[in-house]
């Protein structure tokens, strides 16, 4: 931990003022013994957060900050465009209403709408679920080649979670291939008994996937002989939000 703080203090000396500096000029601004700068100036070149100016040997923030403040503009963007949809869907149908993006092998909360009387109380904002057994795991891995899901997939434990969920990769493959086939996907008591949930992808303006957007509800909401009215709901705000960060179907 303290070499990761030491690597965070070298990396805030930088501004827009102090573009590019040296080892020297690092220690100084930090107060960090200029071989600890050394130390952290090499490992984090290395993970390509700052890069050597070869002409004056400075160095200067790198591209891999430059990629990861884009990831969070870009899903900052998203959960400002998204609002508004994703409260007309959680209006209009009474339940709950997720925005959900991938991080590694897990989904991730970013944003919630839940109706007053909503009793869906297992989800939250910054909450990580499995891939495997749930409706946007299963639209957020049909933004991924086969090969890689398998190559990823193939290493990880199916946990059981209730006896209707996912426990083996065939079975995991065939239901990510279903849903870029309909456009959606379903997770019918996989994740928790007693829930359903319904989930549809986000393009962005290349037509990649990029985010779901889900409605869950107790089974009693929306039962399976009624889903196809919801999915109609939640495929229109998809296409919505889609649509407001510039994909164009068809294209």
């Amino acid at each position: 931990m303290h070499s990761l703080a030491k690597g965070v203090k070298v990396l805030s000396a930088f501004d827009y003022g102090k573009k590019e500096l040296s080892v020297q000029e690092i220690s100084k601004i930090t107060s960090i013994h200029r071989t600890t700068v050394h130390r952290s100036v090499f490992t984090l070149e290395k993970e390509g957060f700052i890069e050597r100016n070869e002409t004056n040997g400075k160095y200067r923030l790198g591209l891999k900050l430059f990629e990861l403040g884009n990831m969070v503009a870009a899903n900052m963007d998203i959960r400002h465009r998204a609002r508004t949809y994703l409260e007309k869907l959680a209006d209009n149908c009474g339940i709950a209403v997720h925005l959900v993006i991938r991080d590694g092998w897990e989904a991730i909360y970013i944003d919630k709408v839940e109706p007053t009387k909503s009793m869906i109380r297992y989800s939250r904002i910054g909450k990580r679920v499995p891939l495997y057994c749930t409706a946007v795991g299963k639209v957020l891995l049909g933004g991924l080649p086969e090969e890689d899901i398998i190559k990823a997939l193939s290493k990880i434990e199916f946990m059981k979670l209730t006896p209707n969920t996912i426990d083996n990769l065939y079975e995991l493959l065939k239901q990510v291939q279903n849903a870029k086939e309909v456009g959606y996907a379903l997770d019918l008591e996989e994740l928790e008994l007693g829930l359903n949930c319904i989930a549809v992808p986000i393009y962005n303006h290349f037509g990649n996937i990029i985010a779901a957007v889900s409605a869950s509800g107790s089974a009693s909401q929306f039962p399976v002989e009624n889903i196809q009215e919801l999915v109609k709901n939640v495929q229109e705000t998809g296409n919505g939000i889609s649509s407001s960060l510039g994909w164009i179907a068809d294209r």
